[in-house]
């Protein structure tokens, strides 16, 4: 195994014509040797400096005598155990010789101890292929991602993307990890009145400080595992972990507003396991999926409920421009109190790329809720849009989205009222993001996204209003 075209120390020089005559090699490894260890030969001082000698270990690499590049470098490194350009060497010619847990330190030590990019480069490079010769995928994308970082030019840059995707499609391990942080207005899903009021008639009741909207700061992290059982040109198996945490504070606004709530009270956690069958027999025209997630919930610290679901999917490639997405769901939501909840859920998408490149794209999502908690039982539908620029604006990738959606409940309880037509909820949203592309660090670049939401209800308990502008951070490749 191999990368495409990493030939770093190849790529700026040709092979010279000592290369004809390997006794000549040997000839000035022997005084490279004398020379860092200060000794004379025949009564004649050695002349060589320690960037000739160097350079001598570095022809010898070109030449394809890795033995002698390999043991030239060690002997450099006897004089002096930093020296970036012999650890490079070192990286590069160890795993040829069947050591490549050795390249791969060297490379590491090489990448620590010089300010040179060419070196940075060229050290990170060979650190990945020996990490690679080890079957330590991970460790192997990590380094590419630090050539990619110190990439003399795009070119290079480009044929370490190559790589890192290559690498990747070997790794049978896959770690993906999301985080945001975003200043919300309503934290809580709470209110926008101080009434509750049913239908715009009957006023109910007061609504307490905590059932309004309270603002506040959310950190998000969404975290998964995953790891391929197995493979073949038309079908793949996974088994993946996932833990999602949201982490909330309350403003001094909110904490006036609701001085018994505190921002924990509205913490969210999942933690679920998911086994994942995709298959095809002609993949490059679509898949099929099947998939069956377990789970829990938690919320405000207390557990809220675990879950089962099982999900079928079918992806489409109807042309190079234009794709399609169905999927049907059934899960069952075993609550810690109250009722059990069926779920079912009906989801159609598609996405369109248009000539210039800009890509729209929509979605359907239909579910119906069964419970016998009648707060649980309900039927919703939405529809969301969205459109991204090809072409960034001001370096940044722009995306928005639109969207409206409605929930139906025949019969609902609020308090000890029960609501004579049930509840209806309509929504719409907006969205837009900025990735900032060329701001990356190791292949990993921020996105802004500003959130908006309302919400109308016969409930006034439900008439919310939420904005928010998150921070986050997703790879470029």
């Amino acid at each position: 195994m191999c990368f495409q075209d990493v030939e770093p120390l190849e790529s700026r020089q040709s092979v010279l014509q000592f290369a004809r005559n390997k006794m000549r090699f040997l000839a000035l490894a022997a005084a490279t040797f004398l020379l860092i260890s200060g000794v004379n030969a025949d009564a004649e001082t050695v002349t060589f400096s320690i960037p000739q000698a160097r350079q001598l270990a570095r022809d010898a690499y070109l030449a394809g005598d890795v033995h002698l590049a390999n043991q030239l470098a060690h002997v450099l490194l006897q004089h002096d155990p930093k020296d970036a350009a012999a650890l490079v060497l070192i990286a590069a010619t160890a795993p040829t010789l069947g050591k490549p847990t050795e390249g791969r330190k060297a490379g590491r030590l090489a990448f620590r101890n010089t300010d040179s990019t060419v070196l940075k480069f060229e050290a990170a490079q060979f650190a990945a292929k020996a990490a690679l010769l080890e079957k330590r995928h991970g460790i192997s994308q990590f380094w590419l991602r630090r050539a990619a970082q110190v990439a003399p030019n795009e070119r290079a840059k480009e044929r370490i993307i190559r790589d890192f995707g290559y690498v990747r499609s070997l790794n049978p391990w896959q770690t993906n990890v999301n985080l945001s942080f975003a200043p919300l207005s309503n934290i809580n899903g709470g209110s926008d009145n101080d009434l509750l009021i049913i239908d715009d008639i009957w006023a109910v009741g007061v609504l307490s400080g905590d059932a309004k909207a309270l603002s506040g700061y959310r950190l998000t992290a969404d975290a998964r595992i995953n790891r391929r059982l197995g493979h073949s040109e038309t079908a793949a198996t996974h088994i993946g972990l996932r833990f999602y945490q949201t982490l909330n504070a309350l403003s001094s606004e909110a904490k006036t507003l609701a001085p018994n709530a505190k921002g924990a009270d509205y913490n969210f956690s999942m933690a679920e396991v998911s086994l994942r069958h995709i298959f095809s027999k002609n993949p490059k025209t679509g898949l099929y999926s099947a998939d069956l997630n377990l789970g829990h919930m938690w919320y405000g610290g207390e557990s809220l409920a675990s879950f089962g679901r099982l999900k079928f999917g079918r992806t489409l490639q109807l042309s190079p421009k234009v794709s399609a997405n169905l999927q049907i769901s059934a899960e069952r939501q075993w609550q810690v109190q109250g009722a059990n909840a069926d779920i079912y859920t009906f989801l159609a998408s598609a996405a369109y790329i248009l000539p210039n490149n800009d890509r729209i794209g929509g979605s359907l999502d239909i579910r119906n809720a069964q419970s016998l908690n009648i707060n649980s039982d309900y039927q919703s539908a939405s529809l969301q849009l969205s459109y991204a620029l090809a072409k960034p604006i001001a370096s940044a990738k722009v995306s928005f989205g639109i969207g409206a959606s409605m929930r139906d409940y025949d019969r609902y309880r609020a308090g000890f009222f029960l609501v004579p037509d049930g509840r209806q909820d309509e929504k719409i949203n907006a969205s837009i993001s900025l990735f900032f592309e060329d701001l990356n660090y190791m292949g990993f670049a921020p996105t802004v996204s500003l959130n908006t939401s309302q919400t109308k209800s016969n409930i006034s308990r439900f008439n919310t209003t939420e904005f928010g502008l998150s921070v986050g951070f997703r790879s470029t490749f």
